[in-house]
């Protein structure tokens, strides 16, 4: 009969692992016509979550296991117990809980370790063709690099410059020298969450018409997501042309790129502004900076405490004041700083010609130039100036105070007549903040704008 604080910034949903199920007497699905009773939000329905009363004893539970393919480790134990007062007059429930699911990977399940093409997602019609897959078909974002610009198409490069063949099913179409990339070896398919959970419920009667009672729920889980390195294109250096440029003016003189190989560059045309300089387009897969994931840990706290009895024997009531909050953080790695990525592309040869920043300020913060030719290119240290680890932090809280009486009234010669009166005061806050790179669009990502609101509710 009271809310239950969300775990979704800026949603009503509740994370109802945050719930013992070792506390839980019943659950009543009302599926309409609730708002009487729950408020407005509820007219199409509320699921009633009904703790045991009484519950006295010790009450233990422990599992593992895991899938025939030594992975999908789980394991969970808890313990819960209760006692009543030696009066008679209260109980206490207490929960203490504890889960680790383990992760599955794609690549560790046949069916899911290699990219395939659905002729499915791209049905023209012929039933025969419905269910057919290509596989493997890659991805075009390879660690190696695919560019754009050179005389007779797109050009793929080994860690040499030299052209090697181009294809995301092989030369032949049957998948045999492919040279894409196969994003279905590092996925995580089921993701491997840890939980700590903490549980408390009482009630004590003060006399035979008033008992106090309280509510407590925290929730810690940890949650830790792979996914294959960042795909990245000089469209998403450069929108404005999505070529990056192979030389420059140096002294009024134009000057290659140092870092561009001699069987690139002498392929390369221009197409920048009429200036003559020659340009290239690229898109590569990023395994130098590493893979993309994140980890994220979310508290989850709700204290709910009041009064509950009768009145002149006649009426019931019961008032209520309650807090709930949710927090989350997430750290992230992977993604790059589109910016400082695209000083770094723009080397030009130093005094003693080794390739250094163009921009002057720039190579004063610590610009690395970055070699985007070949596998396995980019040096560590490359790497390390273009990475932006992101971060996520959300906040979810929720006032409440509430209060319900009813009974009857009068005798009437079909029954009584029965009364019910209730108010609740609600007050809930969320917000949703990524870091700033990721809200102003700079990590080649989507920018993601804080998203920060609240409301109150008298009813």
């Amino acid at each position: 009969g009271r809310r239950f604080v969300s775990g979704v910034p800026g949603d009503s949903a509740v994370d109802l692992n945050a719930v013992p199920t070792e506390f839980i007497e019943r659950v009543d699905l009302l599926t309409g016509g609730a708002s009487s009773t729950y408020g407005s939000d509820a007219v199409a329905g509320v699921v009633n979550i009904i703790y045991k009363r009484n519950f006295e004893g010790l009450e233990f539970n422990a599992r593992t296991g895991q899938s025939a393919k030594s992975d999908d480790k789980t394991s969970t134990a808890s313990l819960t117990w209760g006692v009543n007062s030696a009066n008679g007059k209260g109980n206490i429930m207490t929960h203490l809980g504890y889960s680790d699911q383990g992760a599955v990977y794609s690549g560790r399940r046949e069916r899911s370790a290699v990219d395939q093409y659905s002729t499915g997602a791209g049905f023209t019609g012929d039933p025969a063709d419905a269910f057919d897959a290509t596989r493997p078909y890659y991805s075009s974002y390879a660690p190696q690099g695919r560019f754009t610009g050179t005389s007779g198409g797109a050009k793929t490069f080994d860690a040499s410059g030299n052209v090697i063949p181009w294809s995301t099913n092989g030369p032949a179409g049957d998948g045999v020298g492919a040279t894409g990339y196969n994003r279905s070896a590092q996925r995580t398919i089921a993701v491997p969450v840890e939980r700590y959970l903490f549980a408390t419920k009482g009630y004590y009667n003060l006399d035979d018409d008033t008992s106090v009672f309280m509510e407590g729920n925290y929730a810690l889980t940890k949650a830790k997501t792979r996914l294959e390195p960042f795909a990245l294109s000089s469209l998403d250096i450069y929108p404005d042309t999505a070529n990056v440029p192979a030389e420059f003016l140096v002294n009024g003189v134009l000057t290659r790129n140092p870092l561009v190989p001699a069987s690139i560059y002498n392929l390369l045309g221009s197409v920048r502004n009429g200036d003559g300089a020659r340009e290239y387009g690229f898109s590569r897969r990023l395994v130098e900076v590493g893979d993309r994931g994140s980890r994220a840990e979310r508290n989850t706290f709700r204290l709910v405490t009041g009064l509950q009895g009768s009145l002149f024997k006649t009426f019931d009531y019961d008032f209520y004041v309650g807090y709930g909050s949710t927090g989350e953080s997430q750290v992230g790695g992977g993604q790059v700083n589109v910016a400082s990525f695209r000083n770094a592309l723009e080397a030009i040869p130093g005094p003693d010609g080794t390739p250094i920043c163009r921009d002057a300020i720039a190579r004063e913060q610590g610009c690395v130039p970055i070699n985007v030719f070949g596998y396995n290119s980019i040096s560590p240290a490359a790497a390390a100036y273009v990475s932006a680890p992101s971060s996520l932090s959300t906040s979810i809280t929720q006032r409440l105070v509430g209060g319900n009486i009813s009974g009857e009234v009068l005798k009437l010669p079909a029954g009584p007549m029965g009364l019910a009166v209730g108010f609740e005061y609600r007050k809930e806050t969320s917000r949703s903040e990524f870091d700033a790179l990721t809200q102003a669009g700079l990590n080649a990502g989507n920018a993601a704008p804080p998203t920060i609101g609240e409301f109150n509710v008298k009813e």
